[in-house]
């Protein structure tokens, strides 16, 4: 534990193609035990359209499958841009 995975989010018109920015882009993850562990919190933007946040793994942090949702606000409401998880494994 203690590692820091990036979420990472690439979002894009769905018009053009192209990179694009939201009015904002805030993150929810899930620990494996279905505790809320950040929500609705700023990602932050690398570029145009490039968004990311680095979080740390407590000492403590549940082993297993961690859940997160990356959401979009703007003109058309709030979007879920992009739905995914990462693992956790224990120690060598």
């Amino acid at each position: 534990m203690g590692e820091s995975p990036r979420i990472q989010a690439d979002i894009t018109s769905t018009a053009t193609g192209a990179a694009a920015d939201p009015t904002a882009v805030t993150l929810k993850l899930v620990d494996p035990a279905g505790v809320v562990k950040v929500n609705d919190l700023d990602m932050t933007k690398n570029a145009t359209g490039d968004y990311y946040y680095d979080y740390t793994i407590p000492a403590t942090g549940n082993i297993g499958t961690w859940e997160y949702n990356v959401t979009g606000t703007g003109s058309a409401g709030r979007v879920t841009i992009k739905r995914s998880s990462f693992e956790v494994e224990g120690a060598i």
